[in-house]
């Protein structure tokens, strides 16, 4: 469930009772906490890399480099 003000993030509850904030666009775990408000100053303070964007939407994510995985 998300904030109601910002559907961008997802909450996933873990199984050791923490929750997970996933922002939608750039599909990254931006924090973790024990209760869901916790969340909600991450989420409004989390700006999304442009080449993280990018590379998502061109379907490069995850990069795999030589020698790197």
């Amino acid at each position: 469930m998300a904030h109601p003000e910002n559907e961008t993030f997802r909450h996933r509850y873990n199984m050791d009772g923490t929750f997970d904030s996933i922002c939608s666009l750039c599909d990254l775990t931006i924090a973790s906490a024990n209760d869901v408000q916790q969340l909600f100053s991450f989420e409004r303070s989390h700006d999304c890399d442009p080449v993280r964007l990018y590379e998502v939407a061109s379907g490069t994510w995850p990069l795999y480099r030589s020698g790197v995985a």
